[in-house]
């Protein structure tokens, strides 16, 4: 499964606003397609309920995907200590507002 990882923090630090901007909305893009992988996952965990070997590949699978976000704990933390954890607290709040349109329209799209 691919691998969720934060940006560099040097890096972070050596570029613009802007370019800070786009590097973290790269970041949830990112984080986007970790979670889709994560997806397949289940649904062959789903669909392979008769192997043997099922329950501990996914048990592994979900644990990597927890062990991933808990390493961020400690990146959120630097970037608040660098001060630019604001830059990246209102780009969440972009990224919120965009997931919500596309909750409401899958929503609309399931009432039909």
């Amino acid at each position: 499964m691919h691998v969720c990882t934060p940006p560099d923090l040097s890096t972070i630090c050596s570029q613009s606003s802007e370019q800070r901007m786009i590097t973290f909305r790269r970041f949830f893009a990112e984080i986007r397609l970790y979670r889709l992988e994560f997806q397949l996952y289940i649904l062959n965990y789903f669909s392979h309920l008769d192997d043997m070997d099922n329950y501990q590949q996914f048990a592994r699978q979900l644990a990597d995907f927890v062990s991933s976000f808990e390493k961020m704990e400690e990146w959120l933390k630097e970037l608040k200590k660098m001060g630019i954890y604001p830059e990246f607290r209102e780009i969440c709040f972009q990224e919120i507002k965009a997931i919500e349109q596309i909750i409401q329209s899958y929503q609309k799209k399931m009432n039909v």
